[in-house]
């Protein structure tokens, strides 16, 4: 069946940046994409290849995506191919490793599965209902006291500070202010659902966005730079998708049903999976819980003479502990960023296996503690804690 895989000039082009931001961010977390050159652990998906069968996987896979990206970059007109490759190799990265599974990758597997599955237009349309489903539950995940009580409070200080008044605010007036930032999303969430508001409200989202990477950027909390790139790629797809106008009669392209009932299926999954949440059936960063830290996390213990045999380079990510007497924390939030310019998975199931595959592999099973915290709540901030027993 022939399939008609041309685009009108605007979505073309718009494919092209957004393909360029994604190669970016690979670019800023590239020891991520390709194993080998860092000793930071892999956590995969499924436990059936050997190391080294795992590690040519992931290379391959890390090439089909750079290349699908860069024709893509190039204009390439069977756009529709190289979204394919795009979404093909992510889902074999994710598998190989669910570190990779960070939220703008996670973006970009949706938008390319969309992209091949669905004519430009429907794909447009479901690419919306996702935007629009970001915002959302963005929003409802930072309605939380660890998000008004932390990271909420360290973006209200830079903000403040910009104006002169972070010191002249009560803390009081500060956490209800915190509360703005998950309001301005929830407002940006309901306009982009109604017609009439729609293009005033992408404008808004355009701002929230610019504000964002100024706050996240060295004039702010100096945080690593794939999150300012992020948030430049949000800015793309909110022209694109809800600025840019559609042409009223477009191109006709023939679709399998089969392929079209997939993507349906899909992007339902994605817009009603964050729901599951709540009751730990789907993960904190494919829930889109953005910059809000209550999510499910393990903490690493190594004592004293245990962490001195550890070379330097380690070592200075071990951290004084105010309640384990006698033993240090390893940050390895702080190891993941510095090693592989990302932020680690934030999921206790994945922090887990990372934690006790570095502790095989420095011998330190005998000579350290694991401790698993659940998912805090929304309103104390309370977290369940347990024991890890580990391996021998």
């Amino acid at each position: 069946m022939e399939k008609q895989n041309s685009t009108i000039d605007a979505d073309q082009v718009c494919i092209r940046v957004w393909a360029g931001f994604c190669i970016a961010l690979l670019g800023f977390t590239w020891k991520l994409w390709l194993p080998g050159f860092t000793a930071f652990p892999r956590a995969p998906l499924f436990e059936t290849l050997g190391a080294g069968p795992l590690i040519t996987v992931h290379c391959a896979a890390t090439l089909l995506l750079m290349v699908a990206l860069l024709a893509l970059v190039l204009g390439i007109k069977r756009y529709r191919w190289c979204a394919g490759g795009v979404a093909i190799s992510l889902s074999v990265l994710f598998c190989c490793n669910q570190h990779c599974l960070q939220p703008w990758a996670w973006q970009t597997f949706i938008v390319a599965v969309l992209l091949v599955c669905l004519p430009i237009n429907e794909a447009k349309t479901w690419i919306a209902r996702v935007l629009i489903s970001i915002y959302l539950y963005s929003a409802i995940g930072k309605f939380d006291y660890q998000f008004i009580h932390s990271t909420g409070q360290e973006f209200l200080e830079v903000v403040l500070s910009w104006f002169g008044q972070s010191d002249s605010i009560s803390e009081l007036a500060k956490s209800r202010l915190t509360l703005l930032f998950p309001v301005g999303e929830l407002l940006i969430a309901i306009g982009l659902m109604i017609r009439k508001t729609k293009k005033l409200t992408a404008w808004f989202a355009i701002l929230l966005h610019v504000v964002l990477m100024l706050v996240l950027s060295p004039l702010g909390l100096e945080h690593r730079w794939p999150v300012v790139i992020w948030n430049g790629l949000s800015i793309l797809l909110v022209v694109w998708i809800f600025l840019l106008p559609r042409p009223t009669v477009g191109l006709v392209e023939q679709e399998s049903t089969i392929v079209k009932k997939f993507a349906m299926v899909f992007a339902v999954v994605v817009l009603a999976g964050p729901l599951l949440r709540p009751v730990q059936l789907w993960d904190h960063w494919l829930a889109w819980g953005l910059y809000s830290p209550s999510n499910s996390r393990v903490e690493v213990f190594v004592s004293d003479s245990s962490g001195d045999r550890l070379e330097e380079s380690i070592r200075k990510y071990l951290v004084e502990s105010e309640t384990r007497f006698g033993s240090k924390q390893f940050s390895l939030d702080r190891w993941s960023l510095d090693s592989l310019g990302a932020p680690i998975y934030p999921q206790g199931r994945v922090q887990k296996s990372i934690a006790i595959q570095w502790l095989r592999d420095n011998e330190l099973l005998d000579s350290a503690e694991l401790f698993e915290f659940g998912q805090s709540h929304p309103i104390t901030g309370d977290r369940s804690k347990k024991i890890v027993t580990l391996p021998k």
